[in-house]
């Protein structure tokens, strides 16, 4: 029997493909075996959470730096590069709002497990969450060529099916509750990442007032909300 807890990344890496291999492929039984394995909050966090949730951030920051934006302009566009800085601070922001996802929705499916008469244990909410946001972060290694990205965003979403098999197992509502249950956890899934998503484009935002606009003549504030200098680009000129 596996059981995630924390280790070094070197020893654990085959833990984790395997873990996620099983709840991609064969998702009923890996979730059989984890409603009975022994594990920690803790373990969840630092043996797999952390290492899959890096996925999509460094994705997106490779993707960022190896294939730039085409800006529209009056005089026909130019390539922006968003700045080192820029790649690694939006990494850094992503990745610590995908943790804190998790550990909210655990704490949201434990709270509402008594009130569909399933049992609001914290460890089990806590594998409910942390598996079932597997597919999103495989998925989120397609950010490194963009226009994959998409196509990732849909690929998450077999996380919704993973959630519709594990919950009833682990947290164990009634029969006729178990559907409404998946329903509002699903819906809290969604809102918690449009949260997290809305927080980082406030995040990259100068001033926190969103992208589209110019905060002076020498920077381009880019419709993702990154900081171009024009100063660096010769031939770029404002739009208009």
């Amino acid at each position: 029997m596996t059981t995630i807890e924390p280790a070094p990344l070197s020893g654990g890496r085959s833990a984790v493909i395997e873990r996620a291999t099983g709840l991609l492929l064969t998702p009923g039984r890996a979730w059989d075996r984890i409603a009975s394995e022994p594990a920690t909050i803790r373990g969840l966090y630092v043996g797999y959470v952390m290492i899959l949730a890096a996925a999509p951030a460094l994705a997106q920051a490779v993707g960022a730096s190896l294939f730039p934006s085409v800006v529209s302009t009056a005089d026909g566009g130019f390539v922006a590069r968003a700045s080192l800085g820029g790649v690694l601070g939006g990494a850094v922001a992503s990745y610590v709002l995908s943790l804190v996802t998790v550990a909210a929705l655990a704490l949201l499916i434990e709270r509402l497990a008594p009130v569909f008469d399933g049992r609001g244990e914290r460890l089990q909410a806590f594998k409910v969450a942390a598996y079932s946001m597997t597919p999103v972060w495989v998925a989120g290694a397609l950010h490194l060529f963009p226009p994959l990205a998409p196509a990732g965003t849909l690929l998450g979403l077999y996380g919704a099916y993973l959630l519709y098999l594990g919950l009833p197992k682990l947290m164990r509502p009634a029969a006729d509750r178990a559907l409404p249950f998946v329903g509002v956890a699903a819906v809290a899934g969604v809102a918690l990442s449009l949260a997290s998503a809305a927080l980082l484009g406030a995040l990259a935002a100068p001033g926190g007032l969103g992208a589209g606009a110019a905060a002076s003549e020498d920077v381009l504030i880019l419709p993702d909300g990154r900081r171009l200098d024009l100063a660096t680009v010769p031939e770029a000129r404002p739009i208009s």
